[in-house]
């Protein structure tokens, strides 16, 4: 069996970024200095989860650079909260985080 245990998600802005991970889905991270920026790492539920500035990862995507789905318990609650965080509503199940990536939020046990 493969699972996953680390994701890295390259960022265009960190602290929005950061912000709205912990907000809307918990995730408890810390920002640490290196290479003259800052990067946010640490967990959301049991994924270790980093961001990494665009410019350390060589990225120049624009959004979209990860796609993500998230089971919570009530999509609509989540929805409003992302929203609040600096998310853009996309449709009923769909939102942009602050940098501009999607992604669903679907209802636990669905």
């Amino acid at each position: 069996m493969v699972s996953v245990d680390k994701v890295v998600i390259a960022v265009g802005k960190p602290e929005a970024m950061a912000k709205f991970y912990t907000e809307v889905f918990g995730a408890k991270l810390q920002g640490m200095a290196m290479q003259g920026t800052t990067l946010y790492s640490g967990t959301l539920g049991n994924l270790e989860l980093v961001l990494c500035p665009k410019e350390i990862a060589g990225i120049q995507a624009d959004q979209n650079t990860i796609q993500l789905r998230f089971v919570v318990h009530d999509v609509a609650k989540t929805m409003e909260a992302a929203v609040k965080a600096g998310g853009q509503k996309i449709d009923a199940g769909s939102i942009r985080d602050p940098d501009g990536n999607s992604m669903e939020l679907i209802r636990k046990g669905s």
